[in-house]
């Protein structure tokens, strides 16, 4: 694929701080992919800054989809929340989903759970990257 060929057919969404997302800032350039948007309302971490800021960042996520209608969406998990709604966006219109997955996706139960969801989710990404053996 020419360099830059994902760009303005792509979106990669990060649920975090952009100074928390570096890595996700090289990957977006290395596929040629206009950078991550970053959707973090708040610095709060854990269960304490949850209940304030996922809501938030559900709505920000579909109203960005729903305006760019990306082809392509890379995002990062966990949140495995984040995965949900852009597979739930990537079946309605037939978007490849792509999903980095970092390590605590596959080692903390609360990113795990319900297991049914996040096997569903993993089949309907395309491909999900990973950061470790």
């Amino acid at each position: 694929m020419p360099a830059g060929a994902l760009r303005h057919r792509s979106l990669f969404i990060v649920w975090a701080p952009r100074h928390r997302g570096t890595r996700s800032a090289w990957l977006a350039a290395a596929l040629g992919m206009d950078p991550p948007r970053y959707i973090a309302p708040t610095e709060g971490r854990g269960l304490h800054g949850a209940p304030g800021k996922y809501p938030f960042q559900l709505g920000a996520t579909v109203r960005l989809l729903l305006a760019e209608r990306p082809r392509v969406v890379l995002v990062q998990s966990p949140p495995s929340f984040a995965a949900w709604v852009v597979a739930l966006y990537a079946t309605a219109t037939g978007a490849a989903l792509v999903i980095d997955a970092h390590s605590d996706a596959f080692e903390r139960s609360i990113w795990t759970r319900p297991r049914w969801v996040t096997r569903m989710v993993a089949r309907v990404a395309v491909t999900t990257i990973v950061t470790n053996s």
